[in-house]
């Protein structure tokens, strides 16, 4: 005889994702703030060479952030992905695959800042170069890698409106409606999004609901009086049908 593993709850996805979203920001802030505009001297490559020779250490950090900040971007995009495909697969498609672009382009020109430091190291070929020289390359690699992160933002302004869009219904549901599920010739089926409201999906449901081939789970019933306790419920996470509120 096989157990079967109760798939996670919506909001332990989405406490994940939220803890991901903030060590996103704070890489990303402490990359850009405290590591790259402490070393780059804006229009003085002279200056940002030096500075990334006596702190090179620090601009390794730098990098090895932001590869840490892609990966945790990816496991916001598939956690995105699983929130937001019970409301529209397809769309959540789209939002995930402009989000994994967005990465590859951001990942792709971090290397950039690898090739900055090329200039400054003490190979034999590199003495066929002026120091000038050297600076200016270095240079010109962090200027792609920010060219790099603009691009890497246009895909992510795609990402966003879709995502946005996508998730209202997810929240609406789950902040107010709660877990939906109906069991059907023995098996169970998680409701795939808010139901339609035209009519002809409404007779549909009825019929099913009348012929017995749909039959609603109810996991508690409250009264109205506490209706506090059932949303609590509800947000442990634990509700296995539908929470109901009598009124009568």
């Amino acid at each position: 005889m096989t157990t079967r593993t109760a798939p996670a709850s919506p909001q332990i996805y989405a406490r994940i994702g939220g803890i991901l979203y903030l060590i996103i920001i704070v890489l990303g802030a402490v990359g850009e703030l405290s590591i790259r505009g402490r070393i780059i001297v804006s229009r003085n490559a002279a200056a940002t060479a030096a500075n990334l020779k006596s702190m090179e250490s620090l601009w390794r950090f730098g990098i090895a952030s932001e590869m840490f900040l892609g990966i945790c971007t990816i496991a916001l995009a598939l956690i995105l992905y699983v929130l937001l495909r019970p409301v529209n697969r397809d769309l959540a498609l789209l939002a995930t695959f402009f989000s994994l672009i967005a990465i590859a382009v951001e990942i792709a020109y971090s290397l950039q800042l690898v090739e900055a430091l090329y200039p400054l190291g003490n190979a034999a070929y590199l003495k066929a170069f002026t120091p000038e020289q050297f600076y200016a390359m270095s240079s010109l690699s962090i200027k792609a890698h920010g060219d790099g992160f603009g691009i890497a933002l246009l895909f992510f302004g795609c990402f966003f409106p879709i995502a946005g869009f996508t998730s209202m219904p997810r929240l609406f549901e789950q902040m107010i409606l709660g877990p939906r599920m109906s069991k059907a010739g023995g098996k169970q089926i998680i409701g795939q999004g808010m139901a339609s409201t035209a009519q002809e999906n409404l007779l549909i449901i009825k019929e099913l609901l009348e012929t017995g081939k749909v039959v609603p789970v109810i996991d508690r019933r409250y009264p109205l009086r506490e209706t506090a306790e059932a949303i609590r419920y509800l947000e442990e996470g634990r509700a296995k049908g539908k929470v109901v509120i009598t009124v009568v």
